[in-house]
């Protein structure tokens, strides 16, 4: 049995590198990022009234040299934190483009979507197809072919978040709510700052009905500070350029407001989850079709919130991690209800309901036998 297991591994793992690794052999890591380019497409380009469109990834691949020339970030792509395009940035001075940025951050995507998998289902084999299924994902290999993006880059993270804090959970040392916080206040620099916070209320959520007060004090005293702090950091140019930490503050909230701009048409993020019919927020708010959504989303969805509703009819015992992923559903499962959203805000919602949906098949197949 032993020896199947080691085979089933490989072959996952083989697939995996051969799947990921397809696509990724299409990126130009030789390409030499040239500023001045850039800099002359986006100033003919919609952000600064020009009669041009440019695509995300080119305004951040701009914003990623142009602030580590020193340009404050308010000048270029204010509405999205500057700590994804400081990385980007890094990647430019250290490998001449940011193709091998997101690269790695797949990869690191992908090894702690496998961890935080072994924690929940304690089985290698399941883990690794858990991890085959979101990689094949179009929605996913697009982050590497539609490059650079923020979400690939904020993702890992996320799972890096979760990881702290269920050892913070399990083990009661401070230094993991620290860590949980540092990594939580990546998520909320690198792109949306409302992924953090609905990640910190489904911390609180948990521990509210666990009861565990005492880790609800250690998330407000130990990592909300944390994170803030890496906020504040993120922004230290500001700070510099203006000397205020009241401007900084004002920035926050011009931030938050305008991404409540895209509140609006309730529950047509599920409407995209499940059918496929995506909800435009702009010229005849016509619906269209997602070209990178998958059959698979809307079972996964039926199975988490089956297996989440089955689990409190019986009163079954919740694991640690079992009681933070449903806690994470289903608050942002609030993010679905009020936003009008594209897929590419279903990245850190998918996972976790792969590896409910994994979780619940293992269960069925024990029971059954």
């Amino acid at each position: 049995m032993r020896d199947i297991n080691i085979i089933l591994q490989v072959t996952l793992i083989t697939m995996l590198i051969i799947l990921v690794g397809r696509v990724a052999i299409r990126l130009d890591y030789s390409h030499s990022y040239e500023i001045s380019s850039y800099r002359q497409v986006y100033e003919g380009s919609q952000y600064t009234g020009g009669a041009g469109l440019i695509p995300d990834q080119t305004v951040f691949a701009y914003a990623g040299g142009a602030y580590i020339q020193g340009v404050n970030p308010l000048k270029v792509n204010p509405e999205m934190p500057p700590l994804g395009k400081y990385l980007l940035g890094l990647s430019i001075l250290a490998f001449g483009n940011t193709n091998h940025l997101i690269l790695l951050c797949a990869v690191f995507t992908l090894v702690m979507l496998y961890i935080l998998g072994f924690m929940l289902l304690n089985n290698s084999v399941a883990s690794l197809i858990v991890v085959l299924l979101f990689a094949s994902e179009k929605l996913f290999l697009d982050q590497l072919i539609i490059s650079p993006l923020l979400d690939i880059i904020q993702l890992p993270f996320i799972f890096l978040s979760f990881y702290f804090f269920l050892r913070a959970v399990g083990q009661k040392k401070d230094v993991y709510f620290v860590a949980a916080g540092l990594a939580l206040g990546f998520v909320a620099s690198i792109k949306v700052m409302i992924t953090a916070i609905l990640i910190g209320a489904s911390w609180v959520l948990y521990s509210v009905i666990r009861k565990q007060y005492k880790n609800l004090v250690k998330l407000v005293l130990i990592t909300a500070p944390a994170s803030f702090s890496v906020l504040v950091i993120s922004y230290i140019r500001i700070l510099i350029d203006n000397n205020s930490f009241w401007y900084f503050l004002l920035v926050q909230k011009w931030v938050f407001l305008y991404q409540q701009s895209k509140i609006q048409f309730p529950f047509s993020g599920w409407r995209l989850l499940m059918f496929n019919q995506w909800q435009a927020w702009w010229g005849d708010y016509s619906i269209l079709h997602a070209v990178d959504w998958n059959i698979c989303w809307p079972i996964v969805t039926v199975v988490s919130f089956g297996y989440i509703i089955y689990k409190i009819l019986r009163k079954e015992n919740w694991s640690n991690i079992e009681g933070i992923i449903a806690s994470w559903i289903l608050t942002y499962s609030i993010l679905i209800s009020f936003g009008t959203i594209s897929t590419r805000y279903l990245l850190p919602f998918l996972p976790f309901l792969y590896l409910f949906s994994m979780k619940f098949l293992l269960d069925f197949l024990n029971k059954f036998r």
